[in-house]
């Protein structure tokens, strides 16, 4: 059924007010939960929180950190928005993020319009940068842990891994452009995603 639709018939057996989506080759520690939810219990405001990532390779034993973005506490979504369209330091997966299922229930998109035909819920690159994208925009603030709480492991067989980087990274801008051109108004914001949008793509032909 594709990833997608599996993300949402997850959805349809979870029944608490809180989700943790935790991919097949993820990890998170013993004290992600407690660690993160009390952002979500306490702060109406905050729509998700994220913590420090380790991305690692079983086979090479390569391990690098990803998505220290600052010290731990509460930020402005602007930052997540413009960091997300703008920059890398900010996750697409939310396999190292906390979200509240009704956000999920309705941010999930199982496809997103285009015209080069991609079938978006059967490789999942692109509604998962969404998920945060789509929650942010309907929240002020997110919250981050500073503190290496969750691991993606990495593999010839795991979807990102397996798609080529030019491809990957045009799948994300369609998310991404379809995000900015329905819920973006910040003119100066638009112009630097087109800039950036632009500079990958004659860095790619």
């Amino acid at each position: 059924i594709g990833p997608v639709r599996n993300w949402r018939r997850c959805l349809d057996y979870a029944t608490g007010e809180y989700v943790k989506i935790l991919w097949s080759d993820d990890l998170i520690a013993p004290t992600f939960i407690e660690k993160t939810l009390p952002y979500l219990l306490n702060y109406k405001d905050v729509g998700f929180v994220f913590t420090g990532t380790e991305i690692f390779n079983d086979k090479t034993g390569q391990r690098e950190k990803a998505y220290f973005i600052g010290n731990t506490g509460i930020y402005d979504t602007k930052i997540f928005i413009e960091g997300s369209l703008l920059d890398s330091r900010f996750p697409s997966s939310p396999g190292n993020a906390l979200f509240r299922k009704k956000d999920l229930d309705k941010n999930i998109l199982l496809d997103i319009p285009n015209k080069i035909g991609s079938d978006f819920k059967m490789h999942a690159i692109g509604p998962d940068d969404l998920i945060y994208l789509l929650t942010a925009k309907d929240y002020p603030k997110f919250a981050f842990v500073n503190e290496m709480l969750s691991s993606f492991r990495t593999h010839k067989d795991s979807i990102t891994t397996s798609s080529s980087c030019i491809k990957k990274a045009v799948l994300y801008y369609i998310a991404k452009a379809h995000f900015v051109e329905n819920y973006i108004t910040d003119i100066e914001l638009k112009k630097k995603f087109n800039a950036r949008l632009l500079g990958i793509c004659i860095l790619n032909m």
